[in-house]
């Protein structure tokens, strides 16, 4: 994994092994409790080691949330990149189907991991190195989306197409995390299920994308 501040990385396979337990148990205690319910014990419990085996590989509390975020973005942005790789599922779509798709993917991708991205979008907003560790895999994601786009830009009324692709991946993108982090707390009404917004946001796409802008705006 990436160079983590305050880890000591492992150098026997049975080290990396227990590495692996650790990080993929703090994992699943902040999906399910959030960093609030967030206890150095109950992932000594779920991975199965005593505190001490732990603390000789990280420093404490902070860098031991830094290396489940480092883990887990990582197999998270593997996902992101894999799915808007070219491929079978692309050849022959029409611009409106592959717009849908993209967006589609999209949604299905912050479903998958809704609950770990959920407590790494509201950690990210009081933590820069989390925030630095976030930018790259989502300047990826956003890359790979506006590449598989362009592929049509011929066909989008605008004379800037990257910029309006762009403007589409920040909508859809902003408007996902802040569902799975938030839902509709911040509206004093229940959240849209996710099967709405997946039905919104390709309707969005299509009318920003294909729509002629008006040139008296």
């Amino acid at each position: 994994m990436t160079q983590v501040p305050g880890l000591r990385p492992p150098v026997q396979e049975r080290s990396r092994r227990s590495l692996e337990r650790i990080l993929n148990a703090g994992a699943d205690v902040l999906s399910e409790r959030g960093y609030e319910g967030f206890s150095i014990a109950e992932v000594c419990q779920r991975a199965q080691i005593s505190s001490g085996a732990l603390y000789s590989r990280f420093d404490g509390k902070d860098s031991l949330i830094l290396g489940i975020h480092t883990h887990v973005l990582g197999r998270i942005d593997a996902d992101a990149r894999e799915m808007y790789q070219p491929g079978p599922q692309w050849d022959g779509l029409s611009v409106t189907q592959t717009i849908e798709l993209a967006v589609r993917l999209l949604v299905d991708h912050f479903t998958k991991h809704a609950a770990i991205l959920g407590v790494f979008i509201i950690m990210t907003a009081n933590d820069s190195r989390l925030r630095q560790n976030t930018a790259e895999p989502a300047q990826a994601i956003s890359g790979a989306f506006r590449d598989r786009l362009l592929a049509h830009s011929a066909e989008f009324p605008h004379p800037d197409p990257a910029a309006a692709v762009d403007a589409i991946f920040s909508l859809a993108f902003e408007s996902l995390a802040h569902h799975v982090a938030f839902g509709g707390e911040f509206w004093n009404q229940p959240p849209h299920p996710m099967a709405e917004i997946a039905h919104l946001l390709p309707r969005l796409a299509r009318l920003h994308l294909l729509t002629p802008p008006d040139p008296a705006a």
